[in-house]
């Protein structure tokens, strides 16, 4: 199957990670934060069953290195987490106002940075 194969040199950590998913979504994600914070990590998603999967992945530091290369895999790597995602909606309208609460703190932020 196609997917992804990670090699990683991360805290003097030297990792191969193998990534696919049938029928599901495969990621790898590399996040630079406005106060130069790294973060990296490989993810995936599997359908119809709604199961979030999370490989290695973590905080970088200069001189760190991650390779993706795209390929066929025959044999994943072992998932480091796995939670199920699916219907997981709530009907509890104290947990909505929660949300909308943080949308709206968060909307106010941008806005006042001139984000959006």
């Amino acid at each position: 199957m196609k997917g992804i194969i990670v090699k990683s040199s991360v805290a003097e950590k030297d990792e191969i990670t193998k990534v696919a998913i049938p029928n599901g979504i495969a990621t790898a994600m590399l996040t630079i934060s406005r106060n130069d914070e790294v973060v990296w990590g490989i993810g995936a998603m599997t359908m119809p069953e709604g199961k979030s999967l999370s490989w290695n992945g973590g905080s970088m530091n200069v001189g760190d290195i991650i390779c993706l290369k795209f390929t066929d895999v025959d044999k994943p790597s072992q998932p480091l987490s796995q939670e199920s995602i699916a219907n997981q909606s709530s009907d509890d309208t104290r947990e909505w106002d929660f949300k909308l609460e943080g949308y709206h703190r968060l909307k106010a932020y941008l806005e006042d940075e001139h984000v959006i």
